[in-house]
């Protein structure tokens, strides 16, 4: 899935890279986009290192008001 997907891991890379202070987790167990388990890229993106990122995660199904970041 490299051309079209990246892991959490590499998410929190570009964010720190792009200067970001926030990153949302979204899609995650609700239809499969990689190779991994269902609840693994969840897994994954809270215990990955994100030094001077806020880590929001969603719920499945909830809504998430941008204004409020």
């Amino acid at each position: 899935m490299k051309p079209v997907h990246v892991s959490p891991e590499e998410a929190l890379q570009l964010a720190e890279i792009m200067g970001e202070i926030k990153v949302i987790s979204m899609h995650w167990g609700t239809f499969p986009l990689g190779e991994d388990q269902p609840k693994l890229g969840k897994m994954r993106f809270e215990s990955a290192s994100a030094q001077g990122i806020k880590k929001v995660l969603m719920r499945i199904g909830e809504t998430l008001n941008l204004n409020g970041l």
